[in-house]
């Protein structure tokens, strides 16, 4: 087995680990396993479900297609949309149920039919999926479907909060991009959704679907998913009136994850929520962690919410992360882990909650203490995004308050807050640290980032980009001063001196100039441009 393939597998039963869902052995009708007694919010909720093609990319020819044969010509890439958003209520209209959600459960990178043969199939779907039949061993396969199809009985006619294709209300709306765990549909957290669009938000349900189907542990998947999700928020910001509109990534498990790939990439992300995302438990992987490397400093406020650390054990003898990694590195965004003592990895999608029973591990199934749970989650979620997307300074004050603050009791939560560092590592950040000081007081203005910051630095070859383009352009106090910069964050690099000798030069400071290039040429004997900078002011 190669490394990338011993890779793969510990990822995938790393996955199956914390992805691992029972069924319920309940059969009444109409009642759901989960019980949401938070107030929703002022609007109603419309909902309209969008299949929709990425014609940027096509499907691999690999990919089996829904008769079981391999597709022969390519094809664009499917993504499911579900959107839940503030609308207007039509007289004697009724709420949708939940079966009209799961009728349109389909396999990866597919899309349901609208007839009743459609339900009956994606009922089926549901009952086969692997997703909801890996635990309870001990018990066949076929019991444990006949388990979950007692669940879906029960859950199929019970009304959800939201009405189909219901007229929008006028205005625009800050935008929430939820993308699902691993193979999961785009309605998968139905209950959480149709309350943040209660709230005022327009909601976009996103799969997670691999590049050929099924999701994998992988950066191809994780890739894949991504795409995804920029797909959708270029869809979202196109709509009339949301191009200036704030948005949030937000994802359960493997979506978490992909969110976080996301935003790390893309500077116009406002906020993110992480759903007891995988994140949390695979940031040891290499291949994956390269993908959260962002090209700039990752500084978008983000909320963690996790389940409790009663899974620990298992998870470090699967070789996940049993350390947060991730959140210990951040430095430059307001962070926020909310730990729910009583919930595990489940309980943090309202699917799973519907359909799910007792578990070993991997599922608080006490209905008092699933349903509990899951709304401390929404409030969170609600909250966080108010404060961030609505600039909300009451919803602000609650995060830095304790739970009883919010309604909730404080022996089951554990939080821990960040305060985003500033000025940003960056010569955009920098340069707003010195206000009205100016070029010529660098030296006062990064000791006193310093004193605050210690560890903060700027990636050489933008400030010696920046130098070029200020000595070149003859603002000689900008170039001095950023070289300055350069040799105070970078005092072995000869770049700052050979820089901070050639803008001294120019400023016809002879002696601070014949300094630099003596510098440089100390640090680098064969420094042939500290040399001729130096035979420069000799003549």
């Amino acid at each position: 087995m190669t490394r990338s393939d011993s890779l793969r597998h510990r990822s995938r039963f790393v996955a199956l680990l914390i992805l691992a869902v029972a069924t319920n052995s309940s059969s009444s009708s109409g009642q759901s396993a989960l019980s949401f007694s938070l107030k929703y919010g002022p609007h109603t909720v419309g909902y309209r479900s969008h299949e929709m093609y990425d014609r940027t990319r096509n499907i691999p020819k690999d990919t089996v297609a829904v008769t079981g044969e391999p597709v022969s010509r390519p094809r664009p890439r499917p993504i499911h949309v579900s959107v839940w958003y503030p609308a207007r209520k039509r007289p004697g209209t009724r709420p949708m149920t939940y079966g009209d959600y799961l009728h349109l459960f389909a396999r990866p990178l597919h899309f349901a039919s609208s007839d009743d043969a459609g339900a009956r199939t994606a009922e089926e779907e549901v009952a086969r999926w692997p997703m909801l039949l890996v635990r309870n061993p001990g018990v066949r396969i076929p019991e444990r479907r006949e388990v979950l199809k007692a669940s879906i009985a029960r859950e199929r006619n019970v009304p959800t909060h939201a009405f189909r294709n219901a007229p929008p209300n006028d205005g625009a709306y800050p935008i929430v991009i939820y993308t699902a765990g691993q193979d999961g549909p785009s309605f998968e957290n139905d209950v959480l959704m149709e309350y943040l669009a209660s709230h005022g938000y327009i909601v976009f349900g996103v799969p997670c679907w691999g590049e050929a189907g099924s999701f994998f542990l992988d950066t191809r998947s994780l890739e894949a998913t991504s795409r995804d999700i920029e797909f959708v928020l270029a869809h979202a910001r196109g709509l009339p009136g949301q191009a200036s509109q704030r948005a949030a990534l937000m994802g359960w498990s493997c979506g978490g994850m992909a969110s976080v790939t996301v935003t790390s990439r893309n500077a116009s992300v406002d906020a993110v929520v992480g759903l007891d995302a995988s994140i949390r438990y695979l940031y040891s992987n290499d291949a994956l962690r390269a993908m959260f490397a962002p090209p700039r400093p990752y500084s978008t406020p983000t909320l963690f919410l996790e389940q409790g650390n009663s899974l620990m054990r298992d998870l470090a003898r699967a070789g996940a992360d049993t350390v947060f990694t991730f959140f210990d590195s951040l430095r430059y965004a307001d962070a926020y882990v909310v730990t729910l003592k009583n919930l595990r990895h489940q309980n943090f999608a309202s699917m799973y909650v519907r359909l799910a029973g007792a578990q070993p591990f991997a599922f608080t199934a006490d209905p008092v203490l699933a349903s509990a749970g899951y709304e401390t989650v929404a409030k969170y979620a609600v909250t966080f995004l108010d404060a961030y997307l609505k600039n909300d300074g009451a919803a602000r004050t609650l995060l830095a308050s304790r739970p009883h603050d919010l309604g909730l009791p404080d022996t089951n939560l554990a939080i821990v807050r960040k305060q985003a560092r500033r000025p940003l590592p960056t010569m955009a950040g920098f340069t707003s640290a010195l206000t009205e000081r100016g070029w010529d007081r660098v030296a006062e203005v990064i000791s006193r980032v310093k004193a605050s910051d210690p560890d903060y630095t700027i990636d050489p070859d933008s400030l010696e980009n920046a130098g070029i383009r200020f000595v070149e352009s003859e603002r000689l106090s900008e170039g001095v001063g950023l070289y300055r910069l350069y040799s105070l964050l970078h005092p072995a690099d000869p770049r700052a001196w050979n820089g901070l000798g050639e803008a001294f030069e120019q400023r016809a400071d002879t002696a601070n100039a014949v300094a630099s290039f003596r510098e440089a040429l100390r640090l680098r004997p064969e420094n042939g441009r500290a040399a001729n900078g130096l035979k420069r002011l000799a003549k």
